[in-house]
């Protein structure tokens, strides 16, 4: 038996269809998706998001919420959700800053080696705005609407939220985005 073989129409590589190595002589069926079906795996189904411009600073060594918030209602419950949270701010000592995804009440970014305090602890040094970037894909298992929010604390000392503690001229906003990706 012989194979099939696919060529494109242009740009390079072919796919080739080929028999098994077998003398059984037994047929073999590939079904192919009709155009009325479709594959849903890892498509993006929705996406909202929200931005913070306003200021705000802490203080405290344990965890509060720094007001990025966001809501997303699944579609499915074998959907994943993408959190990609980016954080801009400032210091105004040598100190560390620890950001925390929580999904309701529940922390879903937190580290099980090392310093388990949280998925990112960064260390500032006293000048110029900073950002950060905080990525975490999510398996919440619902089609209940669910919320997720960015927690943060300090080691020491205080952290300022979308601004230069130095200088009021300079601003950024930090933003809060889900994705749903189908399962």
């Amino acid at each position: 038996m012989s194979a099939v073989k696919l060529i494109p129409a242009s740009g390079g590589g072919s796919v080739s269809l080929a028999p098994p190595n077998s003398t059984s002589g037994s047929d073999i069926t590939i079904t192919m998706p009709s155009t009325s079906q479709t594959l849903s795996g890892g498509k993006i189904l929705q996406v909202v998001s929200t931005t913070k411009a306003d200021s705000a600073s802490t203080t405290s060594t344990s965890y509060v919420d720094t007001g990025l918030s966001q809501a997303i209602t699944p579609s499915s419950s074998s959907s994943k959700i993408l959190v990609l949270c980016d954080f801009f701010g400032s210091t105004t000592t040598n100190t560390a800053l620890y950001l925390n995804i929580v999904r309701g009440s529940t922390n879903i970014s937190q580290g099980t080696s090392g310093d388990t305090e949280n998925a990112t602890k960064t260390l500032f040094t006293e000048g110029w705005m900073f950002s950060n970037a905080i990525h975490y894909l999510d398996s919440p298992s619902t089609t209940s609407a669910t919320t997720y929010k960015i927690q943060w604390k300090v080691q020491a000392g205080s952290i300022m939220m979308n601004r230069w503690y130095g200088n009021t001229y300079y601003g950024a906003t930090s933003s809060l985005t889900l994705m749903e990706v189908a399962g």
